[in-house]
């Protein structure tokens, strides 16, 4: 799930992130999870998708390496 860069900041992604926790919320889902490219790699448009999980809730949980070391990524969690 992504919004083109030149409409966010615009609540686009808080409404398709909220339309998929009411779904999941009515399949019986408790918890969704992301994995993104880690805060190791600066590369700036991964800051700004890892800001917008945090600030819609999700906690960081694991550092991962399943991409390489030269793409490392990050596990976030939120209980829905």
């Amino acid at each position: 799930m992504a919004v083109r860069a030149d409409v966010r900041r615009h609540g686009i992604g808080r409404l398709l992130l909220g339309d998929l926790v009411n779904r999941l919320c009515d399949g019986g889902i408790r918890r969704l999870d992301v994995k993104t490219l880690s805060g190791r790699d600066p590369y700036p448009p991964y800051v700004q998708t890892r800001a917008f999980y945090l600030a819609n809730g999700f906690v960081e949980v694991a550092e991962l390496d399943v991409w390489g070391p030269e793409n490392p990524a990050v596990l976030l969690s939120r209980p829905l």
